[in-house]
């Protein structure tokens, strides 16, 4: 009945929201762990993989002030299976920041016109084969899948998801700016940290994919905050 309409406009908006704020939480659950998870998986990719490395000369630089951390950590998980064991964790963070981006998603629909939301489906299109290269290279890996499945996927899914990835952030992040539809600070945010996962797993971090989770952790942790805040983060236009 046409009397109903109003409630049920009000319960859609309201389950929106809802989705929203799970996708900011998302983005906090992943984002963090994604942080902590980075330097250990970092080590036990430079350490534990293949055949045990003592940590001088093996380790890369940036660890070291986080060494009485990681290497009791390292010890945990049984023998030959420590990078395998952490690196399966890189699945629920993957996840959960495919969760934020729905999150990201609903909240600007209407708001950003074609090409920020072709690069929003970049992004979840990207994440999405994020985790499809984390179940080829961590959860089935090489004894599995073999030669050429292995190193295939770990290309299509791990390199060329993140690229995808990077291309719609760029793209979201400039149609942000442009449309004056999100803050400034966090449009920046989204495409530095994007770009800067292209370099610090040969540059810094020195691990794939560490090198760019750790950047995308800081983006969709401050996400999840924006998200979550509960107040709308969307700007209204900018007047002509």
């Amino acid at each position: 009945m046409p009397t109903n309409t109003p409630v049920v406009h009000e319960s859609g908006a309201m389950s929106r929201a809802s989705l929203i704020r799970c996708g900011g939480v998302a983005g906090i659950a992943g984002g963090l762990p994604g942080l902590l998870l980075s330097p250990v998986v970092t080590a036990a990719g430079n350490l534990k993989w293949g055949s045990d490395l003592a940590w001088e000369g093996n380790a890369p630089a940036w660890l070291t002030p986080f060494r009485s951390l990681i290497e009791p950590l390292l010890a945990l998980p049984p023998e030959g299976e420590v990078y395998a064991t952490y690196g399966k964790l890189y699945f629920f963070v993957y996840l959960l920041f495919l969760l934020a981006a729905v999150g990201l998603k609903l909240s600007l629909e209407g708001q950003v016109g074609h090409s920020g939301n072709r690069g929003m489906r970049l992004i979840l299109v990207g994440l999405g084969l994020n985790l499809l290269g984390n179940v080829a290279d961590y959860w089935l890996g090489y004894s599995v899948l073999g030669q050429p499945w292995w190193g295939l996927l770990f290309v299509v899914g791990t390199e060329l998801g993140y690229l995808i990835y990077v291309i719609g952030s760029i793209r979201l992040g400039r149609s942000a700016i442009k449309d004056n539809v999100f803050p400034g600070w966090w449009a920046w945010l989204l495409m530095i940290t994007a770009v800067a996962g292209l370099f610090l797993p040969f540059w810094g971090v020195q691990h794939v994919p560490s090198g760019m989770v750790l950047p995308m952790s800081i983006n969709w942790l401050l996400t999840g905050f924006l998200l979550l805040s509960g107040k709308q983060p969307i700007r209204s236009p900018a007047p002509a």
